[in-house]
């Protein structure tokens, strides 16, 4: 009996890792959005998205494809009126479905972006998140603490109090 105790009681351990591990995947991952900066505001390493104006659509086709209307990437540098991105997708005119991109470097001249984004974590929604998080961690303890999800407190596999 004492050894389907013990195998009770792991059992108990590995929900109680897997329960954390459920909770803190959303919490490490955060709340992102994505906000306007101005060209010479982006800095190395900063995930962006940047439109272009329309002449520079026709002008940069040779490096991106023709009608590129956004283009997503990581900015490599951003320095002498000049952004080099590692581009992660281009969406074409008006598509909805952007064409991926394996991180392929590309220059733009800072006057062919209309509007600059950057991607940054929102602290509050993030704690929002974290909190609603620990909240349905809490609940569903007590749920199978309480035998509502689960036998209850006490009670081995099979059997009876």
């Amino acid at each position: 009996m004492s050894r389907l105790r013990a195998a009770h009681c792991e059992l108990r351990k590995g929900g109680r890792r897997a329960l954390v591990a459920l909770v803190a995947l959303p919490c490490a991952t955060g709340c992102f959005v994505y906000r306007g900066v101005p060209t010479s505001a982006l800095r190395s390493g900063d995930v962006a998205v940047v439109s272009l104006r329309p002449p520079a659509e026709s002008a940069l086709a040779p490096f991106v494809g023709p009608n590129a209307a956004r283009i997503d990437g990581r900015v490599l540098a951003a320095q002498d009126s000049l952004l080099t991105l590692a581009v992660t997708s281009v969406a074409r005119g008006s598509s909805l479905m952007p064409e991926s991109w394996p991180g392929d470097p590309v220059r733009l001249p800072f006057r062919a972006v209309d509007v600059a984004q950057v991607r940054r974590l929102d602290a509050r929604r993030s704690v929002l998140l974290a909190g609603l998080g620990v909240l349905a961690a809490l609940g569903v303890r007590a749920a199978i603490d309480e035998g509502a999800l689960g036998r209850g407190k006490g009670v081995p596999p099979g059997g009876t109090k």
